[in-house]
């Protein structure tokens, strides 16, 4: 009976492997256009069908899934552009192993910001003003990303971000091996204010200098900070509504992306 029961168990085990790796294969070769084993595919969120996409110098063609756009790439280490007319180009090196899928999230930001001027006889303009001593989140009071999984402060020129969320961090804070605080980046001048660029929790606005720039956590070579406008000393704020307003030498606007 016993040699019976460890058959019954044995054979169980060989089905249920069975099935995960015939899952597996659905996933990848159903879901994903079928990956070879001799290819690999980088899976790229959050871009539309006027986007174009280059490996290492090479147009690609964009296949829509349900789960993000697929592109096909030979293993090894690929320079990925991701690029749309009148936006900053996005690069990024990503390692891809043969048979298998990378993921990759990148931002794109227009080349000429667009800015709604508040005028001085709009009658929000006080209101919105009154928010110009608008001061960069610290330690003690960072600010929280729209789905609660990331905060990000500034100390003395360096920026930190923390997850916050029960899950495995992402990508951006597991580069030699998962930690909960990253120093995102430094800079020698004084940063005038943060914010979270749209909705992603990745991605971030700086005010420095004469610049407004958006920077990703993600320090993979190369790290992407791509600026937003350019001006003399420009300071920015939110208002509640998740509206973002520039101030610079006089000029109050909100800022479209």
């Amino acid at each position: 009976m016993d040699i019976l029961k460890d058959k019954i168990i044995l054979f169980l085990i060989i089905i249920l492997l069975v099935l995960i790796s015939a899952g597996f294969a659905a996933y990848r070769n159903g879901l994903f256009g079928q990956i070879s084993l001799n290819e690999g595919g980088v899976i790229i969120y959050d871009i539309d069908s006027a986007t174009k996409v280059f490996a290492n110098g090479n147009s690609l063609n964009v296949t829509k899934t349900a789960n993000g756009n697929l592109v096909k790439v030979p293993p090894g280490r690929i320079e990925i552009i991701v690029a749309k007319d009148n936006f900053w180009p996005w690069v990024k090196y990503v390692n891809v192993d043969a048979g298998g899928l990378s993921e990759i999230y990148p931002f794109l930001v227009p080349k000429q910001a667009k800015i709604d001027a508040v005028m001085s006889n709009d009658p929000e303009y006080d209101k919105i003003m009154s928010l110009k001593s608008a001061k960069p989140p610290y330690s003690a009071s960072p600010i929280i990303s729209s789905d609660a999984t990331t905060a990000i402060w500034a100390e003395d020129g360096t920026i930190f971000a923390k997850w916050l969320a029960p899950t495995t961090p992402p990508t951006a804070f597991c580069l030699e091996k998962c930690q909960p605080v990253i120093n995102a980046f430094h800079t020698d001048q004084p940063i005038r204010n943060l914010l979270y660029f749209k909705d992603r929790n990745d991605v971030i606005l700086v005010a420095v200098g004469q610049f407004i720039y958006a920077l990703e956590l993600d320090r993979r070579p190369f790290q992407n900070f791509e600026p937003v406008y350019q001006g003399n000393e420009p300071n920015m704020f939110e208002l509640a509504d998740g509206s973002i307003y520039l101030l610079d030498a006089g000029l109050l606007g909100e800022l479209k992306f």
